[in-house]
């Protein structure tokens, strides 16, 4: 999830709804006198709390990027430009990332899932070539699942798509499920396989709806364990309790300093 990105330079959801609207005011308000970096709060903060469509409260800024995206980011060109740009790691790529490329090389990982759009997973990945042969790349359009393979060694699953393909699924309605059929090609993967959940909060219906939905009735569910991470002092979110609720002694929450840590 995005949490795992902090330290490579990616904004979290509330910095980016944060300078998602400080360019457009800066575009389409001030039709580029000045540059974003130079538009104040105390301008775009009123602006964007005037939308319609925003979600007020201070801690709620994060609930507001698919609706930022939605309503801000037109057309598909301009969406394209402003995501990719966002994305961007300005700090490099983390340990973190690192050590799961490494993970990766060594065989203790085969396949990655992320709700993520940045780079960071797949320059990681690439640093380790050629001893990382293949990286096999899953759903970076609608309906790519050609490379998919529950024994593949190193697999890449961009649950929401890629923003260089127009296939990034950011806008409320876009993020409220996920492709049926992603999920029926990865269940028999995460029935088989112990799941490690880390830099996700879980807020999203359309993973904790679609890949963690109960597969059949009276059936045990993640038999090999959910392993899902929370750093200290944070609770988790209502849909992640469900979840270790629904699958009991299945789940497992651990406490973590950070992604990288």
């Amino acid at each position: 999830g995005a949490g795992a990105s902090f330290r490579s330079g990616v904004p979290t959801a509330a910095e980016a709804v944060k300078q998602i609207a400080r360019l457009v005011y800066s575009e389409r308000e001030l039709r580029g006198a000045r540059p974003p970096e130079r538009v104040k709060p105390s301008e775009w903060e009123p602006w964007l709390q005037s939308q319609a469509w925003f979600i007020q409260g201070a801690d709620r800024l994060a609930e507001n990027f698919p609706l930022a995206v939605e309503h801000l980011l037109a057309p598909a060109e301009f969406r394209k430009r402003v995501i990719l740009e966002l994305m961007r790691p300005r700090n490099g790529v983390s340990a973190g990332y690192k050590t799961l490329s490494s993970f990766v090389m060594r065989g203790l990982v085969h396949t990655i899932l992320t709700t993520n759009f940045d780079p960071c997973l797949p320059d990681a990945l690439k640093e380790l070539q050629p001893h990382i042969r293949n990286i096999h790349e899953v759903n970076r359009s609608p309906g790519d699942f050609d490379q998919f393979n529950v024994f593949n060694k190193c697999q890449l699953v961009w649950l929401h798509g890629r923003a260089e393909q127009y296939s990034d699924k950011n806008e409320a309605g876009e993020v409220g499920a996920v492709d049926h059929k992603l999920v029926s090609v990865l269940r028999p993967l995460l029935d088989g396989s112990p799941i490690i959940v880390v830099g996700y909060r879980g807020a999203e219906p359309s993973i904790m709806e679609g890949l963690f939905s109960q597969n059949k009735e009276g059936r045990l569910d993640f038999s090999h364990g959910v392993y899902w991470c929370v750093r200290h002092g944070e609770t988790p979110h209502p849909h992640v309790q469900a979840l270790a609720r629904r699958i009991g002694k299945n789940f497992k929450l651990l406490h973590i300093e950070g992604f990288d840590e």
